[in-house]
């Protein structure tokens, strides 16, 4: 594995994270639409709270969010 680099969500991370689908015991983390979120400007879609949110990549690959008040 390489080393993961974070850095500020593009609106194609949001997008992909929107998209981003857990089951079972972890469906609690399922995100609405990114045009839901945009619309109701939560979490990483508020202008006033985005810049909280990093998102992890390893290589190209989007792989993970972390909203820095949370942690």
């Amino acid at each position: 594995m390489n080393e993961l680099v974070y850095r500020n969500l593009s609106e194609d991370a949001k997008r992909q994270i929107c998209a981003w689908k857990y089951g079972g015991e972890y469906d609690l983390y399922n995100l609405p639409a990114y045009e839901e979120m945009q619309v109701r400007q939560i979490g990483f879609m508020n202008p006033k709270s985005e810049k909280n949110y990093y998102g992890f990549w390893d290589e190209s690959i989007l792989v993970g969010l972390m909203d820095k008040l949370m942690s």
